[in-house]
């Protein structure tokens, strides 16, 4: 994405002229990077919270749904195994 430009953020396909400062661009992704942030915390309390009832004290009086399959089985040895063989047996 940086080829042409050389500049995150500007990919010359997607990103289109604009009047606005660097100063303005600047805080905007700054903004953004920020908001994710807040959003990898928020999914990571949801979590922790249906992992381990009470671990997140702002969640206890909101009726949040616990989950009963397993949110690592993604990480788990097996599943990194099974993943690597099918794309090694792809190439």
């Amino acid at each position: 994405y940086m080829r042409l430009t050389k500049k995150p953020g500007q990919h010359p396909t997607f990103q289109l002229p604009t009047k606005r400062s660097e100063e303005t661009l600047f805080k905007g992704r700054v903004t953004e990077i920020n908001n994710g942030r807040l959003a990898m915390l928020g999914i990571m309390a949801f979590v922790s919270s249906s992992s381990i009832p009470g671990s997140v004290p702002l969640l206890n009086n909101i009726d949040v749904p616990q989950y009963g399959g397993n949110f690592w089985a993604p990480f788990e040895a097996e599943v990194i195994a099974e993943t690597v063989a099918a794309a090694s047996a792809a190439v």
